[in-house]
């Protein structure tokens, strides 16, 4: 060929004629007493005194699952939101909130007692009927100044302020 070189060979024995055979057939002897051992033992019934397994029924998050109702969420809220406007000397506006909250706190609670095995939020019901309670009682405060101002000027004979 030209460029001296020839054509590639395949691989050879490596030098030296390799590693010889191992002795004895090769890999490990069989282990003593002729297998692995005696079988364990059969497992029977269980012991006296345990009966058969109950049942458990659904698991949770399945089937029984009690609703929240929506009526003690919106007494929460509405109740919360009749709170606000007090705190800007504006309780007045709160007002109709809060009634709403009463109202709607009133009948949630009614209606989950009327039915404890598919609804809950009791609680959520109670606390909005107290925010709601706090909310009228803040409104009503911040309106008797004014009444009590529009009686002076009334009687002075102001028509206005």
């Amino acid at each position: 060929m030209a460029g001296g070189y020839g054509p590639p060979g395949g691989y050879g024995p490596p030098p030296g004629g390799g590693y010889p055979p191992p002795q004895g057939g090769g890999g490990y002897a069989p282990p003593p007493g002729g297998g692995f051992g005696t079988p364990p033992p059969q497992y029977g019934q269980p012991p006296g005194g345990y009966g058969p397994p109950g049942n458990f029924g659904p698991p949770p998050g399945m089937g029984g699952m009690q609703k929240t109702h929506a009526l003690s969420i919106v007494s929460l809220i509405t109740g919360i939101v009749s709170m606000l406007p007090s705190c800007c000397c504006m309780g007045f506006i709160g007002i109709p909130f809060a009634v709403a909250g009463l109202v709607t706190g009133i009948l949630g609670m009614v209606r989950i007692k009327a039915a404890p095995d598919q609804f809950k939020g009791g609680g959520l019901a109670i606390a909005g009927i107290v925010c709601a309670a706090l909310g009228l009682v803040f409104g009503v405060l911040e309106l008797i100044p004014g009444v009590l101002q529009s009686l002076e000027n009334m009687k002075s004979g102001g028509g206005g302020p």
